[in-house]
């Protein structure tokens, strides 16, 4: 099977989910296609063969599937492609989202194809990541660097900067700074402050917390980088880690300093 020219980000998972009725195997990749004359042909680089592509036993079952993901396309991003192969586990085919009888799409309804739905937005990085070329602020420019020394260490599974919240500001998506998954299954969320750390930072980042597990993504740990943390902070801290939200299961609360970064402690 023809599969695209990819940059050098480009890398392959595979992973087990439930989607409601048993796991499914799910093999993906996701890249930035690079224009070659052997996959020109299929992999153009326009709204038609880009964001997420579904295949279903390595059939192709449904594509241009952006707006379901990522909201509005754009042709900055249209370069960038989310394969998806879905498969049986252990002949459970219930497991699997339904096709349409002629099989030439998925019933977007079905409940667990908008599961496949939600695990693609928390699990894939953000087509700007790989597309979009943009003057960075220092804070944005010491998460990139975090995200490099976390994925050097290969303990991490899934690293995404800016993954969006389900709650607005003035219109737009709110973004967290920072989100890994690590080889041992924690899912851990970073916030960045290039100066001293305040206690609204920290504030913002238990907030985060609550918004992304309203959507089903538990987090195990929250960690607060800065250059320094007050004495306020701290205590803050101590006092959410004692205190968290009704029921739910309290994450590990660190506070991090950009100085223990540069020595690989994260």
């Amino acid at each position: 099977a023809l599969t695209p020219d990819w940059t050098p980000k480009y890398r392959t998972n595979v992973e087990q989910v439930d989607l409601g009725r048993g796991n499914v195997e799910i093999t993906y990749s996701f890249g930035r296609i690079f224009p070659d004359q052997t996959t020109g042909r299929y992999f153009c680089g326009n709204i038609s063969s880009s964001d997420m592509m579904v295949y279903l036993n390595g059939r192709l079952i449904q594509s241009n599937l952006f707006g379901e993901i990522w909201n509005k396309p754009h042709p900055q991003f249209n370069s960038f492609l989310f394969l998806v192969d879905l498969r049986a586990v252990d002949g459970n085919l219930n497991a699997l989202p339904i096709p349409t009888p002629d099989k030439d799409q998925m019933v977007l309804g079905d409940p667990r194809f908008q599961k496949l739905l939600a695990w693609a937005r928390k699990l894939c990085p953000s087509p700007r990541d790989y597309v979009f070329q943009h003057k960075e602020s220092e804070e944005a420019a010491l998460c990139r660097d975090l995200q490099a020394r976390l994925e050097a260490t290969g303990t991490v599974t899934c690293s995404r900067l800016e993954m969006p919240l389900l709650i607005q500001d003035n219109g737009k998506a709110a973004r967290s700074d920072l989100y890994v998954r690590t080889t041992d299954g924690r899912a851990v969320l970073y916030e960045a402050k290039a100066k001293t750390s305040k206690i609204q930072d920290l504030a913002q980042l238990s907030a985060y917390a609550l918004a992304y597990a309203e959507d089903g993504l538990q987090l195990d740990e929250l960690i607060l980088v800065a250059r320094k943390h007050n004495p306020s902070v701290v205590a803050f801290r101590d006092f959410l880690a004692s205190r968290w939200f009704r029921d739910m299961k309290t994450p590990a609360i660190r506070l991090l300093t950009w100085a223990e970064v540069e020595a690989s402690i994260f």
